[in-house]
């Protein structure tokens, strides 16, 4: 960043007053990230509610942290951290898509990490995914399950999607797509 000329500041809400005073930043941080990438926005609609009364709560509760970085004193990204005392798991983050170029989430990432080692934290939990700015902070990993309810023929077809899914998203991007098959006279069959 500071070959770019932009300084670059971290602000941690661990408290009550402090997350009162970056509620608002946060909220601006997260709509630009989901107006220009909608994912999943926690902070707006039928779970915007919920969300702002967990965190609040947790927060106060010292069982979440939020950490936000600032360009120029300009909040443009945030993540919030759900806390033990040997485990912090990184729930929910975005930046801000204009501040993309100096890769804001990654410095982000590096102050939290940064802080939870200076706070005693043995364990760094970067949950589901596995997106390339976890693999490289990451020394480990561990398997995940999924856990499906529904009539077996439901359960089947998701699950079938789900693994074809997955195997598409794991096939390299130059990776020839499938091709339709000849039609088969099947009147001989």
């Amino acid at each position: 960043m500071a070959a770019a000329g932009v300084s670059w500041r971290v602000e941690v809400a661990d408290d009550p007053a402090s997350w009162d005073r970056l509620r608002g930043p946060v909220q601006q941080v997260y709509d630009a990230a989901e107006e220009a990438h909608p994912r999943q926005h926690l902070m707006q609609g039928r779970t915007g509610e919920f969300t702002a009364d967990f965190v609040t709560r947790a927060v106060a509760r010292g069982e979440a942290l939020v950490i936000t970085g600032c360009a120029d004193d300009h909040p443009v990204c945030f993540d919030i951290v759900l806390t033990t005392p040997t485990t912090w798991s990184w729930w929910v983050g975005r930046f801000e898509p204009t501040a993309a170029s100096v890769s804001p989430g990654h410095l982000l990432l590096r102050a939290g990490l940064l802080l939870a080692a200076g706070r005693g934290v043995s364990r760094i939990d970067l949950l589901l995914g596995d997106a390339e700015y976890k693999r490289r902070w990451t020394t480990g990993s561990y398997p995940t399950l999924d856990v499906m309810s529904g009539r077996r023929v439901a359960v089947a077809a998701v699950s079938t999607f789900v693994r074809c899914a997955e195997l598409r998203r794991r096939l390299p991007r130059s990776a020839p797509t499938a091709r339709p098959l000849p039609d088969v006279d099947r009147s001989k069959h």
